[in-house]
């Protein structure tokens, strides 16, 4: 583990956009068929390794390698908007959730090649029902995110992410307590390297697009007890099959260009059956037991390229499909409420993911969270994390990521609360060809007007 060498100092900066409303209920405005629920956030984060670097170190013969941390803050800006319809015809649901981040810069370091307005989550839904017993179901949501990589200097310091999931189908209820769903799915992942250059367009690392199908069940047997059986299938289609060490070779495909990584297109099949509900007046369980299978084939790497016996030999690692015990998986939730204000929740979930620098991750992660409501002003939450990621295919590696957050949301006023808190994240890997070890510590602050 890195030792964090940095004193945290910080004064943040807030501001507070003034809103006025009258609401017929507690957390929204309107009433009976329309709820809409504004808010927005204005405050500061202040981080000590924004570029998530080793630091410097103390090499085998004493002397010091590497580069300082760079420490900086941002400002922050986040409105959120919420729109539910709902009748004996028709809900629907609409989020809006924007995320700004703009970095404090001075003479000695610029740190707008940091800076993120992109970061947004647009979620929509419609359920139609003809009959009682029938109805069509729409739903979509699309996410575009910033997340950081380890770099040197704002020239890679983050990827972004676009992921756009929508599913369709039917909505099947034989009785009151059961209830099925069929249709299908198109997922689109868009990943690019947000500030290749502050003057230049985002040049893109890799698009995957999926289609498939699915099938949900569950039966409630008890009030707020259920069980559930989903089934899903998806294949999928990577843009840049052939990552090379150059990026002048993706236009080129010429035979001295040499292969950093392969990623064949697949498909994936997964199952998975659970049981949610409550087990006593103040104990809740969600478990469920999956087992999902990934199937790549190689010969799609070869479309359109000819590199002939290095290709060859690369698109052999990649000959590596996800099946036996890594496809068993478990997804498992234990809640328990000390009172309606506070509780604790234990998860354990193990499962795998297609990813886009190598064929599938099978990650293991542990999460406990705490909530508490005191004085019915001071709302505590806090939580610590830790995953393993487990990489197969031409990229082989395991990444350990630990972290722990928390927070406390003050009420001011009716509709104007306070927000600080601070956490902290490391990664650490072991794998053939990377060694990333990183620690960041951050403080945040700022007020919350709205719902």
């Amino acid at each position: 583990m890195i030792l964090i060498r940095t004193i945290v100092r910080c004064t943040l900066l807030c501001g507070l956009s003034m809103f006025a409303s009258s609401a017929y209920a507690e957390d929204h405005l309107g009433k009976n068929a329309l709820q809409f629920s504004p808010s927005i956030s204005l405050g500061g984060e202040y981080r000590t390794n924004l570029y998530l670097q080793e630091g410097l170190l103390e090499s085998s013969d004493g002397s010091i390698v590497g580069q300082p941390l760079t420490a900086g803050t941002a400002i922050l800006i986040n409105p959120v908007f919420k729109l539910k319809y709902e009748n004996s015809g028709i809900k629907t649901s609409l989020g809006v959730n924007y995320r700004a981040r703009k970095f404090i810069s001075s003479d000695e370091i610029d740190l707008s090649g940091l800076d993120r307005f992109k970061d947004v989550q647009l979620a929509g839904g419609l359920e139609l029902y003809p009959i009682k017993s029938l109805g069509v179901s729409l739903s979509n949501s699309l996410t575009s995110s910033g997340r950081e990589t380890s770099a040197d200097d704002a020239a890679s310091a983050y990827l972004q992410t676009i992921r756009n999931n929508f599913r369709g189908g039917v909505l099947i209820r034989p009785g009151s307590a059961l209830e099925l769903s069929v249709g299908g799915s198109y997922d689109i992942v868009d990943i690019t390297d947000a500030i290749s250059s502050a003057n230049d367009t985002a040049s893109r690392i890799n698009n995957k697009q999926s289609y498939g199908w699915y099938g949900d069940m569950q039966w409630k047997f008890f009030p707020r007890t259920s069980f559930f059986v989903n089934v899903s299938q998806d294949n999928f289609d990577w843009e840049n099959k052939v990552v090379f060490s150059d990026d002048a070779c993706i236009q080129s495909f010429t035979g001295g260009c040499e292969i950093a990584s392969v990623i064949p297109n697949g498909s994936t099949l997964r199952t998975a059956l659970g049981f949610t509900g409550r087990l006593s007046e103040r104990l809740l369980l969600k478990t469920a037991v999956n087992y999902g299978q990934a199937t790549y084939d190689t010969e799609s790497l070869t479309d359109g390229i000819s590199l002939g016996e290095q290709l060859a030999s690369v698109a052999s690692t990649a000959d590596v499909n996800l099946e036996g015990l890594n496809g068993l998986g478990v997804s498992t939730g234990l809640t328990y409420l000390f009172s309606d204000s506070h509780t604790l929740d234990l998860s354990y979930d193990k499962d795998f993911m297609d990813v886009y620098f190598t064929n599938f991750s099978v990650f293991h992660q542990i999460k406990a969270s705490h909530s508490v409501l005191l004085f019915n002003k001071v709302q505590w939450d806090a939580n610590v994390r830790y995953r393993i990621d487990s990489y197969e295919g031409t990229v082989t590696r395991t990444d350990n990521r630990i972290s722990a957050d928390t927070s406390l949301n003050i009420a001011i006023q009716k509709r104007i609360s306070l927000r600080v808190g601070g956490g902290w994240s490391q990664l650490a890997s072991t794998p053939e060809f990377f060694n990333i070890e990183y620690d960041d510590v951050r403080v945040h602050g700022g007020l919350v007007v709205g719902y």
